[in-house]
């Protein structure tokens, strides 16, 4: 999942926003042999952290990745897209987030 490239995160001007209704959080987590990938769409990404934003847990490894999702929610609606978040452990579990 993870590469030497740089990653693309840009924040799109306002004027140039697709809907966030028509874009899609991707969460990929790999964890040894064991493969997760998520593509959610923004808006039920958006009423779940409405609601409970502390359900949406990462578990890598032996240990639990914290997320701010309103956080993340946030920049999306202030315009960021691309990989916003990239983490891998010591013992090779990764965990990507991009917003497309």
């Amino acid at each position: 999942i993870l590469s030497d490239e740089e990653p693309k995160v840009q924040c799109v001007p306002e004027k140039e926003r697709r809907l966030i209704d028509d874009m899609v959080l991707r969460i990929n987590v790999v964890d040894g042999k064991d493969r997760t990938k998520i593509n959610l769409p923004l808006i039920l990404f958006r009423a779940i952290v409405s609601a409970d934003p502390d359900s949406l847990g990462v578990n890598i490894g032996k240990g639990k990745m914290n997320v701010d999702w309103k956080l993340v929610m946030k920049l999306v609606e202030g315009g960021t897209v691309g990989r916003i978040l990239e983490h891998e452990g010591e013992d090779g579990e990764s965990v990507v987030i991009e917003v497309v």
